[in-house]
């Protein structure tokens, strides 16, 4: 819940950093209140001032975060800069020079620089010969560097060359040429026309042929040769641990994975260094190995280890609100990194506190209850379990939680409050392949859950839930920052299996197989803006429950049996249905939502807190009303309005979009807009994409140590819920209200996606 609820104390926090960031006007010094690039049209203006010393002054919102003073010697040397980074990205004839320097009536400065670009350089050819055969492996996937590599008609730049040779060199390594070397380097005697180059040995009759970098700087050409000499084929000599102290060194070296004797691979060495640090026993882990320092094939291979603290305790708190409720709560945690030996990680949280009901973003209500909100976990997991890194896991939970829907007003407000005891067991591997690039994992999960009323009493409909089912998850994760994405792909699948045949203990009241692939996308477009995107699909498949939503309820009448029976059936499938089935909206899915915003909604046959519970809402369901089997079940009571009583019930089918136009201010600040949409249907394998529910909106972003804090406002743009039509409120989602307008506020941890 920390990604999916508020966090306010931390947004407190974040703002406070914020306020500090707020700096004064040095004395005596003017400071430079804007730079610009002028004809610059080939080179983004971003991409220039962020290689430059002489910054302009940082602003948000019309106050000064940090003011910048102006050096004329500091303008001097990065106009040499400048000048340098045309001539990298191959404008050798590019002309830098400070167009004017402008005083405001404050006494700062206003700063044009004029760029003359010239004639770009294009690649003409590029040539990559090995002196000696590789081996198939190391062959196939030098080639496979050289088709990613700048072709001719490219631009000519240094960075792309410069990485080609990265790329050759760390390949070759990868397939056991620890010493290969690369002949032809870019440096700026190659600048020169005439300038020497190596030859490679040539046989009678063969022309002589040169390595380097040739620039024709009247032509405005580059050709590019490289030799390769890869060397003999290494192994891993001995491997050198230090730093264990009491760990158990065989269990260390079983995660690290690497023998003496087999082929070096500086891609093997990354990875057990990765494994050694999901370990958690060691704060640092660095490894090194010198194959010019060594004689003969066997390359010898020490890891540095910095242990960490083998037992931590963690306490704190804080205060969150989003548009569905508002809580407070305390949080202890207790980790234990090599319990009962074996690198064994127990860890234990509790987080007690309680929700103010019935505040909340929405409706900004004063709070009338605290409810009890207690969350506590227990997780054992064991490494090298079936392989050396295969790691298993056992977990427990407990929960108790109030079942709330949003409130928006006064007249919302619920007499009856829902809320489940809950437990979970957790039982599962899960293992990494490639570098971590992918993760597979699989478990077998039980959740029970027991409902109670925290206010009024409980209806007979509602009933205890158990549901176990096996899930397993695939990630694929090329994105070059896990925490802070700027470009990548993370891809993830989640199938789900409830009540299986094979259940003899935990017998599932769910059948059925539930799949939900999800991706995301990151393009930089400059040094500042990215765009990121996700699309989100969910498929629901119940054999076991489902089957009353689509029919009629028997006339009480003419057949009283038959329609208790049904109407029984019904709430257990209702009930089923708010566990199993899809929701969408709120913090993390579509923003101008509260969580379970968007999807199919009725009225529930039975109290449920936050819906059929409200003060007017007990009474006879009208035609149409979502769910038509209540009506014979109130028959002699009041009709009440749908709108107003109807509860979200989940669905079958889900998709959702969304996408981010990301800017960073600076280091500390950044803000984007941002575009959702979503929609969730009680269909099997339907997609309604003219039900958009679409939702625009702009947010603040904070960097903290614990991470982004983020503040996104929501507007649903009304006339788009759907397209070609109204939007029923009574049986499709709504959207938050603030202050009578459809926005949603969302405070959050961490970015949406």
């Amino acid at each position: 819940m920390g990604l999916r609820r508020a966090s306010t104390l931390l947004a407190l926090l974040g703002v406070s950093s914020l306020g500090q960031g707020c700096a004064s006007k040095p004395a005596q010094r003017a400071t430079v209140e804007a730079i610009q690039i002028q004809q610059a049209r080939q080179i983004p203006p971003d991409e220039i001032l962020a290689r430059i010393a002489t910054k302009a002054n940082a602003t948000l919102l019309g106050f000064a975060l940090q003011y910048e003073t102006y050096d004329r010697f500091v303008l001097e040397r990065d106009i040499q800069r400048i000048e340098r980074y045309y001539q990298s990205r191959g404008f050798f004839d590019a002309r830098v020079r400070a167009g004017r320097v402008e005083r405001t009536s404050g006494g700062d400065v206003r700063i044009e620089i004029l760029v003359e670009e010239g004639p770009r350089t294009t690649l003409a050819g590029l040539r990559v010969l090995p002196n000696q055969p590789l081996s198939p492996d190391a062959a196939l996937a030098v080639a496979r560097v050289l088709a990613r590599s700048p072709r001719a008609g490219d631009p000519f730049e240094e960075e792309p060359f410069e990485q080609l040779r990265r790329d050759l060199q760390r390949t070759l390594a990868d397939h056991g040429y620890a010493r290969a070397s690369l002949a032809g380097g870019f440096s700026e005697e190659d600048l020169r026309p005439a300038s020497p180059a190596p030859t490679s040995p040539r046989g009678p009759g063969e022309p002589e042929r040169r390595y380097g970098v040739k620039i024709d700087p009247i032509g405005h050409q580059a050709d590019i040769f490289l030799r390769i000499e890869p060397g003999p084929i290494c192994v891993f000599g001995p491997i050198a641990l230090e730093g264990l102290g009491d760990l158990p060194e065989r269990r260390v070296r079983g995660t690290l994975g690497l023998r003496e004797g087999e082929t070096f691979s500086v891609e093997r060495l990354e990875e057990g260094r990765r494994a050694l640090l999901e370990l958690g026993v060691f704060s640092s882990v660095e490894y090194s190995s010198d194959p010019e320092e060594t004689e003969g094939v066997a390359i010898p291979v020490r890891f540095k280890l910095t242990p960490a603290p083998l037992r931590t305790v963690t306490m704190g708190g804080g205060l969150q609100a989003d548009m569905l409720q508002t809580d407070v709560h305390f949080f202890a945690g207790y980790e234990h990194q090599n319990f009962l030996g074996g690198l064994r990680r127990l860890s234990a949280q509790l987080r007690p506190g309680a929700v103010l009901f019935p505040t909340n973003l929405q409706n900004l209500l004063p709070p009338e209850r605290a409810l009890p909100d207690v969350r506590a976990r227990v997780e054992l997991k064991q490494p090298q379990l079936f392989g050396l890194r295969t790691r298993g896991t056992l977990r427990s939970e407990f929960l108790v939680y109030p079942f709330l829907l949003p409130a928006r007003n006064s007249a919302e407000v619920p007499d009856v409050v829902v809320g489940y005891r809950e437990i979970r067991q957790a039982a599962g591997l899960d293992r990494s392949f490639f570098g971590g690039k992918v993760t597979l994992s699989g478990f077998y999960n039980v959740q029970l859950s027991y409902p109670f009323s925290y206010v009024g009493p409980l209806d007979e409909g509602i009933r205890s839930v158990t549901v176990s089912y096996l899930s397993a998850v695939q990630a694929l994760d090329l994105r070059d920052n896990p925490i802070k994405p700027r470009l990548g792909v993370f891809l993830t699948n989640e199938i789900q299996v409830a009540g299986l045949p094979t259940d003899w203990m935990f017998q599932s009241d769910a059948r059925d197989i539930k799949i939900q692939p999800d991706a995301r996308f990151y393009v930089p477009v400059s040094r500042k803006l990215v765009v990121a995107t996700r699309v989100s699909l969910g498929f629901l498949f119940p054999s076991s429950y489902g089957a009353t939503l689509e029919q009629e309820s028997p006339d009480r009448t003419i057949d009283p049996i038959g329609a208790l029976r049904f109407e029984e059936e019904r709430n257990r499938d209702l009930q089923l249905l708010f566990f199993r089935a899809f929701f969408s909206g709120g913090p993390t899915s579509n923003r101008g939502y509260p969580l379970r915003g968007v999807g199919p909604r009725g009225i529930a046959p039975f109290r449920l807190g936050g819906a059929t519970a409200l003060r007017d809402c007990v009474g006879r369901v009208p035609a149409g009303a979502g769910v038509s089997g209540a009506a014979s079940r109130v028959a002699r009571l009041p009709e009440v309005n749908p709108e107003v009583c109807s509860v979200a019930l989940g669905g079958l089918s889900l998709w959702e979009w969304s996408g981010e136009l990301r800017y960073a201010i600076n280091d500390l600040i950044g803000t984007l807009v941002f575009l959702d949409a979503s929609d969730v249907t009680r269909q099997r394998l339907a997609l309604r994409l003219d039900y958009p529910h679409i939702t625009v909106g702009t947010g603040l972003r904070i960097s903290t140590p614990v991470g982004p804090v983020r503040l996104d406002v929501g507007w649903a743009v009304p006339g788009l819920q759907r397209i070609g039509g109204a939007l029923d409120p009574s049986t499709e989602g709504r959207p938050a209200t603030f202050l009578g307008q459809p926005v949603a506020i969302n405070i959050a941890v961490g970015e949406a996606f």
